[in-house]
Parts: C-alpha cells; sequence; structure tokens
C-alpha cells in the first residue's frame, strides 16, 4: 500500500504537480497541490498590432532597394544585348563586306519580313528587345515605317532607295518613345544612312554605316527604356544606353538622346 502512495506521488511530480508542506511542518496537517499555469493561446491583440508595424516599417524599406535592383539588374541586360548587337554587325560586315540594312528583320517596300541577324549572328531573339520595353510589344512582328521625329518622314531606307520597315516587337531596330505610349511614336534605333540623300557631299556626317570606312565612334543603336517620363510622355532623366562600332557602350543623359534638333542622337561621341 505505501508502495503504491510513493508511485502515486512520483507519477504526480512527473506530470508538473508539486506539494507543498504546512510551514514549520514535516507533512503533517493541510497541504497544498500547486498545478502548473494554464498555457498561453495567442497573442495579444497589442502585440499583433506592434508585429504589423514593424513587418510595414521593414517593407517600405526593403521595396525601393529592391526596385532600384530590379532596375540595375534590366539596364546590365540591355547593355549586354547591345554588346552582342555590335559584335555580331561587326560579324556580319566580315562576311558580307555591308553591314546589315535592319538588326532582328526588316520589311523591303512593304514585303514579308525578311530576318537579318536573328537565328543567324544571335540566336536567342529576346535579345533585340530590352526587358524594359512592353510587355505588349515584345512578340508583334506587323511591320511599321518608322518616322524621323525632326522631319516627321520615313527616312528607313535601304542603300538601294528602298523603304525599310520594321516589326512591332521593340527591338534595337525601332523603338517606342514613350514606354507610356506603346502603340505610337516609333522611332528608329538603327539605320545605315542618316543624312538622306545627302550621300557624300558636303552636308554628308562621317559616322555612318553606309560607309566602308565606318569609324569606330558610329553608333549603332541606342534604347531608351532606362529614361525617366513625365505623364505626357516627355523625357525628364535617367539614361539612354549607346552601343558604338567600336565596342564602346556608353550611357547618357536621356533627354540628350531625346532632343532631334540640329545635333541628332546618332551623332552622339563615345
Amino acid at each position: 500500500m505505501f508502495g503504491r502512495i510513493v508511485e502515486g506521488v512520483q507519477a504526480m511530480r512527473r506530470a508538473g504537480f508539486r506539494h507543498s508542506a504546512p510551514a514549520g511542518g514535516r507533512g503533517f496537517g493541510p497541504s497544498t497541490i500547486h498545478h502548473p499555469p494554464s498555457a498561453r493561446k495567442g497573442f495579444t491583440l497589442i502585440e499583433l498590432l506592434v508585429v504589423i508595424g514593424i513587418i510595414a516599417i521593414l517593407a517600405g524599406l526593403l521595396l525601393p532597394v529592391l526596385a532600384a535592383a530590379g532596375a540595375h539588374a534590366r539596364m546590365t541586360t540591355c547593355t549586354s544585348n547591345i554588346k552582342d548587337i555590335v559584335r555580331a554587325v561587326k560579324l556580319y560586315y566580315d562576311d558580307y563586306g555591308v553591314y546589315p540594312d535592319g538588326l532582328y528583320g526588316v520589311s523591303v517596300n512593304g514585303g514579308p519580313l525578311e530576318k537579318r541577324l536573328a537565328g543567324t549572328k544571335i540566336q536567342n531573339e529576346e535579345e533585340f528587345t530590352c526587358p524594359n520595353a512592353p510587355a505588349s510589344s515584345k512578340r508583334n512582328n506587323t511591320v511599321r515605317i518608322p518616322v524621323n521625329p525632326g522631319s516627321g518622314s520615313s527616312q528607313a531606307m535601304n542603300m538601294r532607295g528602298q523603304t525599310l520597315g520594321y516589326p512591332e516587337r521593340s527591338t534595337y531596330d525601332m523603338q517606342y518613345h514613350s514606354p507610356k505610349n506603346p502603340t505610337g511614336n516609333e522611332e528608329m534605333r538603327y539605320a545605315l544612312k542618316w543624312t538622306g540623300p545627302n550621300v557624300g557631299g558636303p552636308a554628308d556626317y562621317a559616322s555612318q554605316l553606309y560607309r566602308k570606312d565606318a569609324p569606330p565612334d558610329t553608333v549603332i543603336t541606342w534604347c531608351m527604356y532606362h529614361a525617366d517620363y513625365d505623364g505626357a510622355g516627355n523625357v525628364t532623366g535617367g539614361k539612354a544606353i549607346v552601343g558604338f562600332l567600336g565596342g564602346n557602350i556608353k550611357k547618357v543623359d536621356a533627354r540628350i538622346m531625346a532632343q532631334w534638333g540640329p545635333t541628332q542622337p546618332w551623332q552622339i561621341k563615345p
């Protein structure tokens, strides 16, 4: 009998119950059994609000950093794309003795789209489009003829005087002036000849690809999708990425490249 009592007391101790003898006593008289405190069931409302507030503060600090990191990554990809395109243009010249009349591909006098560097010198067609380009224009092969913002007329022509059109997929051949207006205001980014009929004349510009001795500072293409725009689509800052025949890739103030005036964007120097 005594053994069973001892076993019961030990079982109670293992379960968390504690036996206290009366003050000054040795186990005789009334005693108290202490039960373990009940476990808390969850956070209080105040504690929950504090946690939510801390999370909101951390999110406010991290989101701008993550956005800046994403923008930097996209600019790095665009720079790499242009570098590969410059390299491919030079390889094309080595093979054919002339520079291509388009980068991704062209339509000649309204005909079907004919690929140039795409699928030959550059296998990955994603490299012909800036990652910042509008999603709606990344896979659209509808042909458009770009307009010179300085004159309002087309200047996309090959050396035989034939009009060139480009796929409406915002390649480095042709991009839209503003990402806020993805269906209009297309602008050329690549051309063999920018100066129209002034071929070889005193007003002709030396750094153009129609020349077999085109200098290294000749602009191949540039990207405006890293520029900052206001609500009306005007450039207010940011960077344009410019690729030169010599292999240099330069980040230029986008406001300079947006000025189609006496100094054209394709006349920028490395």
